[in-house]
């Protein structure tokens, strides 16, 4: 502020509050004087002491914020690598690169990429950089199982456990077309059996196992003798839990103590050959292909240890096989990534190939080559009839390769428009773009938000959202139930960092921190095919069933545009329309895509396109087994539901399915018929492989289709906490909560309810905090919260009460202001005395006394703050 002897000073301050100005003047003299001939006596001066406080005070208020924001959609990608024919020595901890290649670049991008999948490696080797993370996934049986280990410093596969059969192997490998080698030791003197399983189908059940002894005494018996029994002769059984069955004899053969002994296994299709330490032991041809995984076992055997593991599998999964496995999130861009040096001959078959573009363009999805010469130019044709979703990079270095696809795949992502202005997708995921702007730079002290919903805007509501009308901290990234939100976001400045100046702190105002939000379903595109054989020719009735749920009902069920397209599988373009006839003898593709109303002008979302082969060929083609789940995560409790889109190619009907499951990793399958598994609480938490077959009505069975659920604990419910205080509560002291409920899953808590009863009596709804008008007295305060999971499909739910008990006493009761003047009335220029009898009573001393003189209308002539008011009037 100004000082010095100036009339008009002004005050500078960024800091608001109440400020109080005093003023005090001296007069001086109009003609020049001698400073030593003056006393301070004749020096006049005057103040504004007596003033009003009112007066004097002049208070800085604050302006408050403006805020906007905008809901856009979150990055997302599910990548998924599947390994071909291709130079070992390029896959080489391959884990390790991806890391480094690809998910720290998505990372920087702020792009979710959830897991990064791979499916089937053609080699592995146990001196693998990620052979610890692949070995941590194996599946344990038999007897004290969880003994087995993965020394990752020695590279050892071991079990040092004396118990007996208990067996560790790979749930995730499958084939026919394989060979493998191992080391083998004990280190101790016992002679139990050590060895490994081969053809595991399913599970170790009906296995075969080579059993090497360490007494070349013991006698080989081809009947059934019991598992667990202290050693075995060497040779090879058949493995069936409690008992094996004696296959090859091969007793003369024994293992050394602390010796390593080599160990080759050959497999193809129904025969096994196995060689030690260099010679032929086994050859055997078994009535079944031997299909499956491969492992070892120790029975009896106290520190069995394998070691310089290497598959080598002839056996590369095609893309079909491939396409049927991979589980995508909703909501997200999916590429496919494979690594090969080869073509590949699954696209020389026009029906193989079909199925394949099938399932690539209805799930939208983009198909990655990390090839070479030999197959860029088949990769590249490939590409381009996916609708030109995907790219070829050579791998010739493989860092340099997936590096580059890195930035393909971050390009493809951000060039999606994210924007969304008033309409979003049940159960996108969505993120908020916040803007802020202070006058005066204030920052921001707290922020929140509250969604109104209205569940009945669309056809076939999903009931109330569980925040409706809550103030929340955060927004909510994914709605799960359908309808028109009024979404509001108002934020709070911090002019001063002191909870005195609380009341400063100003909301932002509306209207630019609210926007009206519908959250609708994607519409169904749905359809089926009949040919019908005329002549050389076939004649093509289709029949669209497509709907929106939200429409449902109303005219076109809520289908504004159709989108038909079919060309022959292997052509490079489409045809638009439906054909009323097609030429004998071919395969074709067949596209729908349908657009709803629910959007900006009544232009809304597509639907996924629906991709189907047809065949017109006078041989069966096999049906197609298809189906999709939801919700995926499944909680524990929930209902699992499928959508059953299995067809046949000629157009016949399905006329049955079959069903399988099993747990992963390398749980056994358990048929359930034609009746797919919807209830999962008797099975547990985990990931589960679900399997379908099905039969058209010429009788051929389709290819097995896969989806993996992942089943997860069902939602905690938070727990309530707070603290209140002073306690015991003066009566006319403010009350102060302290909030600190929280939510074991880390979800946000939505709702709040407060109730209150007084000395017992009925309980009252909301927070107390008058308790002047209130009373004294006890009372029981009690809060339960509400949380809202990540998952849509997740049940919100409330805490338990959480009660405290507040006494509130007597407060502190204003002082009595009593006095007295004598003489009164007083004469002109008479002096008067004050006799101040003010008291408390509550005993405690007067802390201050402001008097005041004023006229008999009201209007105050001066305030005296703790000193008496002047004893002479004129």
């Amino acid at each position: 502020m100004e000082s010095g002897n100036n009339p008009t000073p002004v005050l500078y301050t960024n800091q608001v509050g109440r400020y109080e100005f005093r003023l005090s003047v001296e007069e001086s003299f109009g003609e020049e004087t001698i400073p030593e001939f003056i006393s301070g006596s004749e020096m006049q001066t005057a103040d504004t002491s007596a003033k009003p406080l009112a007066d004097r005070t002049v208070e800085v208020i604050n302006l408050g914020p403006v805020v906007n924001f905008d809901v856009i959609k979150k990055k997302k990608a599910d990548i998924v690598f599947t390994i071909g024919e291709v130079d070992t020595a390029k896959i080489q901890d391959l884990h390790g690169k991806i890391t480094q290649q690809i998910e720290t670049k998505l990372a920087a991008k702020n792009i979710d990429y959830g897991t990064i999948q791979s499916i089937t490696a053609s080699t592995f080797s146990s001196n693998d950089a990620d052979a610890a993370q692949i070995f941590n996934n194996w599946t344990r049986y038999g007897t004290n199982k969880n003994t087995w280990q993965f020394d990752s410093a020695n590279k050892i596969i071991k079990r040092e456990n004396n118990d007996y059969w208990a067996g560790f192997y790979d749930p995730n490998f499958s084939s026919s077309e394989y060979s493998l080698d191992v080391d083998l030791t004990t280190f101790n003197s016992d002679n139990d059996d050590i060895g490994i399983t081969f053809g595991m189908d399913g599970g170790p059940n009906g296995c075969f196992a080579y059993i090497l002894s360490g007494d070349n005494g013991r006698r080989f018996s081809y009947s059934n003798q019991t598992t667990n029994q202290h050693g075995h002769a060497t040779g090879l059984y058949q493995y069936n839990g409690s008992t094996i069955k004696g296959l090859v004899d091969n007793h003369s053969r024994e293992f050394r103590p602390n010796t390593w002994h080599h160990l080759k296994l050959q497999v193809s299709g129904k025969n096994a050959k196995i060689w030690l330490d260099g010679d032929l032991v086994i050859n055997y041809t078994a009535s079944r292909e031997l299909k499956g995984s491969y492992g070892f076992f120790t029975n009896s055997q106290p520190l069995g240890a394998f070691k310089n593991l290497t598959i080598s599998s002839k056996t590369i999964k095609t893309l079909d096989d491939i396409l049927k496995e991979p589980s995508w999130r909703e909501y997200t861009q999916k590429f496919l990534v494979n690594i090969s040096d080869v073509q590949y001959p699954e696209f020389n078959n026009p029906q193989k190939a079909a199925v394949i573009y099938s399932r690539l363009l209805s799930d939208s999805i983009y198909f990655n080559v990390l090839g070479t010469g030999t197959n860029q130019a088949q990769a590249q044709s490939i590409i381009a009839q996916n609708n030109g979703k995907g790219v070829f990079i050579t791998n010739s270095n493989m860092d340099a390769a997936l590096s580059q696809l890195a930035d393909y795949i971050i390009a493809e992502v951000e060039a999606q428009p994210r924007l969304i202005e008033k309409y979003a997708l049940q159960g996108e995921e969505v993120e908020y773009k916040t803007y802020y702007e202070d006058q005066e730079n204030d920052p921001k002290f707290v922020e929140r938000w509250i969604h109104a919903h209205d569940p009945y805007w669309f056809k076939n509501s999903l009931g109330e959202a569980s925040f409706d009308g809550q103030y929340l901290p955060g927004p909510v990234t994914r709605f799960d139930k359908v309808g028109k939100y009024n979404v509001q976001f108002q934020a709070r400045d911090n002019p001063k960092p002191d909870n005195r100046f609380d009341g400063y702190r100003l909301w932002s105002h509306m209207p630019l921190d609210d926007l009206e939000l519908y959250v609708h379903r994607r519409p169904l595109a749905l359809y089926s095919v009949q040919i019908t054989p005329n002549g050389s020719l076939y004649n093509v009735a289709v029949q669209d069933q497509s709907y929106d749920p939200d429409h449902q009902g109303e005219a076109g069920n809520g289908i504004i545009a159709r989108e038909w397209r079919w060309k022959e599988a292997a052509a490079a373009t489409w045809n638009s329309n439906n054909p009323s006839t097609l030429p004998a003898g071919k395969t074709y593709l067949f596209s729908l895509k349908v657009q709803d109303l629910d959007g900006p002008d009544g232009v809304g979302e597509w639907s996924l396109p629906n991709v189907r082969t047809i065949s017109t060929s006078s041989l069966n083609m096999p049906p197609v087994a298809q189906f999709a789940v939801n919700p995926n995560p499944l909680p524990l409790g929930k209902t699992l539901i499928y959508n059953d889109l299995s067809y046949g190619p000629n157009g016949d009907p399905i006329v049955q399915r079959s069903w399988r499951m099993a747990k992963l990793p390398g749980g056994s399958w358990t048929d359930y018929g034609g009746t797919p598994p919807n209830n999962f609480t008797s099975l547990g938490v985990g990931d589960y492989r679900i399997e379908l077959k099905v039969k058209d009505q010429p009788g051929a069975w389709s290819e097995p289709f896969y989806q993996t659920v992942t089943v997860i604990p069902d939602n905690n419910k938070p727990i309530a906490l707070f603290t209140v205080s002073p306690n015991p509560l003066p009566q006319d002291v403010s009350v102060s909560y302290s909030e600190a409920s929280w939510d074991p899953d880390g979800d946000p808590i939505v709702a709040r309810e407060w109730q209150w009863q007084k000395n017992s009596g009925s309980w009252q709804n909301g927070q107390p905090l008058d308790f002047n008008a209130l009373g004294i007295g006890s009372y029981n305060i009690r809060l339960r919260v509400k949380d809202q999971p990540a998952l849509a499909q997740m049940t919100p739910l409330w805490s338990d009460w959480y009660l405290q008990n507040l006494s509130v006493i007597v407060g502190n009761r204003k002082p009595v202001d009593q006095f007295a003047i004598s003489p009164n009335p007083a004469l002109t220029d008479e002096a008067v005395t004050y006799s101040d009898t003010s008291y408390d009573p509550d005993g405690v001393g007067i802390a201050e006394r402001v008097w005041q003189v004023t006229t008999t209308n009201g209007t105050v002539l001066g305030e005296y703050h703790n000193q008496l008011p002047p004893r002479v009037f004129a």
